[in-house]
This record gives structure tokens, C-alpha cells and sequence, in this order.
């Protein structure tokens, strides 16, 4: 499966700057949509797909969600050793990054970490900087979620 929003807006011929002044958002939002790093898509940006597709908005954040995990389901992550004293601890975190990073074959930095995580990469740079004050709930969430995918026995991984 391929990002529903970008094929939404490729099927109605549309730039992100003409989905953008639709919803009455800016590109980067639109850009960002498409790179799966809201957790949920924004309302005004549903609200206008919803009308130029003639598609629920239900139907619509169901397929971006399933998108969304679609693409965390071939994600690596480190064994779980390594997650328990390095990702709790924003000072070893960047390692425990670097090392997702590698196992995934994507470059080392937090833009590319968080397209892997469909994050959005201003948590992790806030976390990254010691200004949380606990590890990203997003974070943990995508993390539990493709440990249970891997759990579940249903990893392409194993």
C-alpha cells in the first residue's frame, strides 16, 4: 500500500500547494501528511479530502492508519535489552537511534528516523535536547506497536 494522501492528490491532478490552498493549509503540512508523520491527519486537511474525493473522512483516516502501519511493520528495531537503558535515557538515546537507523538501512539522522517511525521529527529533537521530560509517548507507542507485530509471530523479520 502506497500513502493514501499522496494518491488521493495524484489521482486529482493536484500539487501540494493546490491541496494545501484547498484545505486552507500550508505545503509543508501537506508534505508532511505525506511523509506519515502526524499520528492522526489534520482536520482541515481531511475535511478537504474528504469533499474533493467524495470518501469519508472515517474511510479516509482508516486508510492512512493502515498505511501507517503497514510501514511500521517492516521496521527493525534492536533487541530488547538495548531498549531498556538506552531509549529511556535522552542522553543515550541518539545511539539507540543511530542503531534503528543502521538495522533499517536508512541514513543517521532524525529526519530519516522519523520518516521510518512516521514521526514527527520536532519530538524527537525536543527529546533528542533533553527538554522532555520522559521518553516520547509517540515514540513508545510506535515501538510497542512493532514489537507486538513482532511478537505475534507476523514479522517479516524472523
Amino acid at each position: 500500500m502506497t500513502n493514501p494522501i499522496r494518491n488521493y492528490r495524484r489521482d486529482l491532478n493536484l500539487t501540494q500547494e493546490a491541496l494545501a490552498s484547498i484545505a486552507g493549509i500550508t505545503k509543508q503540512v501537506v508534505l508532511k501528511a505525506e511523509q506519515g508523520v502526524y499520528p492522526t491527519l489534520p482536520p482541515s486537511l481531511l475535511k478537504a479530502l474528504s469533499t474533493v474525493t467524495r470518501r469519508e473522512s472515517l474511510f479516509i483516516e482508516n486508510e492512512y492508519e493502515q498505511w501507517i502501519n503497514e510501514e511500521l511493520y517492516n521496521v527493525r528495531l534492536p533487541d530488547q535489552l538495548t531498549i531498556n537503558y538506552m531509549l529511556l535515557d535522552w542522553r543515550l538515546f541518539p545511539q539507540w537511534r543511530e542503531h534503528v537507523c543502521k538495522l533499517n538501512g536508512v541514513p543517521n539522522s532524525v529526519s530519516a528516523f522519523c520518516g521510518l517511525m512516521k514521526m514527527h521529527p520536532y519530538v524527537i529533537q525536543k527529546y533528542e535536547a533533553g527538554r522532555l521530560k520522559s521518553t516520547p509517548l509517540q515514540l513508545m507507542e510506535r515501538i510497542a506497536f512493532i514489537r507486538k507485530v513482532n511478537n505475534n509471530g507476523n514479522s517479516k523479520h524472523d
